[in-house]
Formats: structure tokens, sequence, C-alpha cells
């Protein structure tokens, strides 16, 4: 390890130290502490993204029922109908 890495890590456990005396933990509580925080954000930042996915699913398939698409014959016509449509959001975005 580099001489700033383990500047920046001394400081870093200073730092954490600190912290725990301050709240009167030990310093192995406050990391499971930080860790718990982290994966408990992790899983709520999952849970939402999962619910945002359900949610434009079912849309799409609300969509599929209802007539809302376009069918291809084959796969020049699709990438023509993509080209399209990124031409028109290049140009909506100048």
């Amino acid at each position: 390890m580099s001489e700033s890495i383990l500047i920046e890590n001394d400081q870093l456990l200073q730092q954490a130290k600190s912290l725990a005396a301050v709240e009167h933990i030990t310093l192995n509580a406050l990391v499971e502490e930080a860790l718990q925080n982290v994966i408990n954000n992790k899983e709520s930042e999952d849970s939402q993204k999962l619910e945002l996915l359900k949610k434009e699913v079912d849309e799409g398939i609300q969509d599929l029922e209802n007539g809302r698409h376009v069918s291809f014959n084959n796969f020049d016509e699709m990438e023509s109908h993509l080209d399209e449509i990124t031409n028109k959001i290049l140009k909506k975005s100048t």
C-alpha cells in the first residue's frame, strides 16, 4: 500500500474510534451498525426499483392487451422504426 492510503486509513480509524467513544459503543458495534445501515438502504433501494419495474411491466402488458404496439415483418422494419424514434428524440434534445 502507498503511504497516502495508509495515512487515510489511519485517519479513518481514528475518526471511527472517536465516534464510537462519543456514542459509548465499541468500534465493532459501530462498524456493525454502519454495515447494517448500508444493507438496509440497499434493500430499500432494491425494493423501490422492483416496485417500479413491476409497474412498468404491468403498463406494458396493458399496452399489448389494448393493441398499443407495433408489429414488424422482419428485422429491417424494426431497425427502421427504432431509427425513426431515435431521430425524433435527438431532434427534441437539440
